[in-house]
C-alpha cells in the first residue's frame, strides 16, 4: 500500500484518493470502535449509579464488573464506596435505634417518677391538712385547759375565803 503511493508520488500521476478515503474511512472506524469500547463501560456505571440513587437509595447495591480494565478499577472502587456507606448508615441506624429504645425508658422512668411524686404531694397535702387540723384542735384544748386554770383559780379564791368562816362560824352581824 505505500509502496504504491510511493511509486505513484515518483510516477508523477495522478494523487492516490481511493486509498486516501480508504484509510480516512478505516481510522474513523477505528476511532468509532475505541471510543464504543471506553465509553460504553462508562454509559453503564453512569446509569446504574443512577438506578442507585434512585428510590430507597439501596446501598446494597453493586455496579456489575464485566471487564479487567480502568472502568473495571473505577467500578470496583465505586463499589468500596458503597460499601463503606452502607456500613455506615447501618451503624447510624444501630445507635438511632439504640438511642429511640434509651428514649422510651428514660420517658417511662420519667412518667413513673412522675406519679410517684404526684402522690407524694397527695400524702403531704393529706399531712399538712392533718397537722392544722392537729393544731387547731392543740389551741382549743389549751383555750379549754387555760379556761379551766381560770376557774379553779377562782374557786380556789373562793374556797380559801370561805374556809375561815365555815371554821369560826358565821360572821356577827
Amino acid at each position: 500500500f505505500l509502496t504504491r503511493l510511493r511509486t505513484a508520488a515518483e510516477e508523477g500521476s495522478k494523487i492516490p484518493w481511493t486509498e486516501i478515503a480508504i484509510g480516512f474511512g478505516l481510522s474513523v472506524v477505528i476511532a468509532l470502535a475505541m471510543a464504543f469500547l471506553i465509553t460504553r463501560p462508562i454509559k453503564q456505571f453512569v446509569k446504574q449509579s443512577r438506578r442507585l440513587l434512585e428510590g430507597d437509595t439501596d446501598l446494597t447495591q453493586r455496579l456489575s464488573v464485566s471487564s479487567r480494565d480502568e472502568t473495571a478499577d473505577l467500578a470496583e472502587n465505586i463499589n468500596h464506596v458503597f460499601q463503606r456507606l452502607h456500613g455506615l448508615a447501618s451503624g447510624v441506624q444501630t445507635a438511632a435505634l439504640q438511642v429511640g429504645a434509651s428514649s422510651a425508658e428514660i420517658s417511662a422512668a420519667s412518667r413513673q417518677m412522675l406519679s410517684g411524686l404526684k402522690d407524694q404531694t397527695l400524702k403531704v397535702e393529706s399531712s399538712t391538712t392533718a397537722v392544722t387540723e392537729l393544731s387547731a384542735s392543740i389551741q382549743q384544748v389549751a383555750g379549754n385547759a387555760q379556761q379551766a386554770t381560770e376557774v379553779a383559780e377562782q374557786s380556789s379564791t373562793a374556797v380559801n375565803a370561805a374556809v375561815p368562816e365555815v371554821l369560826w362560824g358565821r360572821p356577827k352581824m
